[in-house]
C-alpha cells in the first residue's frame, strides 16, 4: 500500500488546466447507472460509499475520470457473477498552497472499485497494468477482461496526476485503488447539514438493503429509522416516534417494502406524512407506483433528492455550498 505516497506526475497541469467544477456524488451516481445497466440481469448489488469528509464538489478532468470509473466497474462486472461490487471514495490528502490565486484546496481522492469475483492470483496482479495484458480465469482457462483497459486507466489516472494499483487473492474478490489531486474551492470545504435534527422513517426490502440510501440522507444530518413491517412501524408511532417524512426505497413490485409503503400510505396514523418513494422507472409505466404522491426513479440522484426532501419539508433550499 505504499503507492499512496508521492501521487504527483509531470501531465498533472495540463490535466488540470481543463479541469471543470462538478458535483462528484451525482457524476458517480450517474456511473453507477450506466453500470446497473451492463450488469443486466446478474444478482449483484451495486453500491457508493463516500467517507463524510469528501468534498461534495470538487474540480477535475471529469471525462477522464468517468473513462477510468466505467472501465473499472466494467471490468468489475465482468469478473462477478453474484455477489456485490461497491465504489468506494475517500480522502487521503489535503494542501493549501498560499500562491493559488483562485484560492482552491488542492486535495487527493482515492476512489476504489471492489468486487466479490474470483479473483486473481498475486503473481499476475502486476502484469495487468501493461498493454495488451490479460488475466486467464480459472474457468477452462479462458482470458478474462480486456487486454487494453487497464493500462488505458493507468495512463488517464496519471494525466491527473495520480496513480493506480490492484490488490487481489484468488478466491477472495479484487480491489482496484486509484487516487487523483482535485481541487475544491475553500467555501466548499463547509458542511451541507442543513436537515440537523430532521426524523426520518425508512421503509426498506429487509435490514441494511437501504443503507446506501440512509446513510446519504444521515450525511445531512437527518435521524433515521428503518423498517420494513407496517405492525412495528404503528407501534412506534402508537408509542410517541414523530417522524418527519417517510422515504420508502422499493425495489420492486410484489416487495416487502412496496406492501409496507401502501400500508402507510394508507393508514390514518400516518398518511399526513411527506412520502417520498424510490422506485425502478419501469414501474411508472404499469402504475405500480399509483397512489404515491412524490416518486423519485431508482438509483435517485443525491442532488434531486436533497431538493425534494427541502421542498416536501418546505424548507428553503439552502444555497450550493
Amino acid at each position: 500500500m505504499g503507492k499512496q505516497a508521492a501521487l504527483t506526475h509531470p501531465a498533472a497541469a495540463r490535466a488540470h488546466a481543463r479541469a471543470s467544477g462538478f458535483e462528484l456524488e451525482d457524476s458517480l451516481q450517474r456511473t453507477l447507472r450506466g453500470a446497473a445497466r451492463r450488469a443486466g440481469r446478474k444478482p449483484i448489488t451495486l453500491s457508493l460509499a463516500i467517507a463524510e469528509r469528501v468534498p461534495p464538489r470538487v474540480g477535475a478532468n471529469q471525462d477522464r475520470l468517468n473513462v477510468v470509473l466505467e472501465e473499472l466497474l466494467g471490468n468489475a462486472l465482468g469478473h462477478t457473477e453474484r455477489g456485490r461490487v461497491t465504489l468506494s471514495v475517500e480522502l487521503v490528502d489535503l494542501e493549501y498552497r498560499d500562491d493559488d490565486p483562485r484560492q482552491l484546496l488542492h486535495r487527493m481522492l482515492q476512489f476504489g472499485v471492489h468486487d466479490t469475483g474470483p479473483g486473481i492470483p498475486a503473481a499476475e496482479c502486476e502484469t495487468l497494468f501493461r498493454s495488451f495484458s490479460r488475466f486467464r480465469g480459472a474457468e477452462a482457462g479462458k482470458p478474462r477482461g480486456v487486454g487494453f483497459g487497464l493500462s488505458l486507466c493507468k495512463r488517464l489516472v496519471e494525466s491527473m496526476g495520480g496513480t493506480i494499483w490492484l490488490e487481489s487473492e484468488a478466491g477472495q474478490g479484487t480491489s482496484v485503488y486509484f487516487a487523483i489531486t482535485v481541487t475544491v474551492p475553500v467555501r466548499a470545504t463547509r458542511s451541507k447539514r442543513s436537515l440537523d435534527g430532521v426524523r426520518a422513517l425508512i421503509i426498506e426490502e429487509a435490514p441494511g438493503v437501504s443503507d446506501p440510501i440512509r446513510e446519504l440522507v444521515e450525511r445531512w444530518g437527518v435521524l433515521t429509522t428503518a423498517s420494513s413491517e407496517p405492525e412495528e412501524i404503528f407501534d412506534s408511532v402508537g408509542l410517541g416516534e414523530v417522524y418527519d417524512f417517510v422515504l420508502a426505497d422499493i425495489r420492486g413490485v410484489l416487495t416487502p417494502a412496496l406492501r409496507c409503503a401502501r400500508a402507510v400510505r394508507g393508514s390514518a396514523m400516518t398518511r399526513a406524512l411527506p412520502f417520498i418513494a424510490v422506485a425502478p422507472a419501469s414501474g411508472t409505466r404499469r402504475g405500480s407506483w399509483a397512489g404515491f404522491p412524490t416518486v423519485l426513479s431508482a438509483p435517485v440522484e443525491p442532488g434531486s433528492l436533497y431538493a425534494t426532501i427541502h421542498r416536501l419539508l418546505g424548507r428553503p433550499r439552502p444555497l450550493p455550498a
